[in-house]
């Protein structure tokens, strides 16, 4: 899936098992912008919720989040 400016996303659910993330997981984020040209082409740089203020945001492994709005059945 192609990510872009705005969209509000979440991690994975099987992402999250997979690195033993289990409490004080950001509920969203939104995506600030998407890499174009480069190693992180298509990844999109997220501003978690729980980053607010503090951050330029986090570059995000596409793989391993989805949008907010879709139901997670991994």
């Amino acid at each position: 899936m192609a990510f872009k400016q705005g969209d509000i996303v979440k991690h994975k659910g099987k992402f999250l098992r997979s690195i033993g993330w289990y409490t004080n997981v950001p509920i969203d984020g939104m995506v600030l912008s998407v890499k174009v040209n480069g190693t992180f082409d298509g990844w999109p740089i997220v501003l978690w919720c729980d980053e607010a203020g503090q951050s330029d945001g986090s570059l995000v492994n596409p793989a391993n989040i989805m949008l907010a709005k879709d139901p997670d059945y991994s």
